[in-house]
């Protein structure tokens, strides 16, 4: 479902979107909420660069995560009871992704190797102790922290 911390969105909001986007999908058309939701533009057009996501292109992203055809959607929330239970297990399906995606990366952090130099300052003297088998170092300068 790629949504990441960064994206501030908390996956009991996208479940609560995909939720409230099948009631609209099975409301009768001549209600605002879906007449707002099935809206175009009719005049003029959208400026030009970075635009701001309208709710329909967050709920495409939304779908896309959740392994849900944006294209078929409206038929699969038809049936409300087979919709839920296929939101609510797709989300979790992608909570669990997203949980060991992040516990891999951390895991591949922590296997990193150490750093090849390692610094000691002690007493006024900074050395050097390299990894690879060089002649320690020391380097003798008043730093003063």
């Amino acid at each position: 479902m790629n949504i990441h911390w960064s994206d501030r969105v908390r996956n009991t909001e996208v479940l609560r979107q995909l939720r409230w986007a099948g009631h609209i999908s099975r409301m009768s058309d001549n209600r605002v909420a879906k007449r707002i939701f099935y809206s175009e533009l009719q005049a003029g057009k959208r400026k030009q660069g970075g635009q701001l996501l309208r709710y329909k292109d967050v709920l495409k992203r939304h779908l896309k995560h959740c392994d849900l055809e944006p294209s078929k959607w409206e038929e699969m929330a038809a049936d409300r009871p087979a919709w839920r239970h296929t939101v609510r297990n797709k989300v979790f399906e992608f909570e669990r992704k997203r949980r060991d995606q992040l516990d891999a990366k951390r895991d591949e952090l922590k296997a990193r190797p150490p750093a090849a130099i390692h610094y000691n300052y002690v007493g006024g003297v900074l050395t050097c102790t390299p990894s690879l088998g060089d002649q320690e170092r020391s380097f003798t300068r008043c730093f003063l922290f």
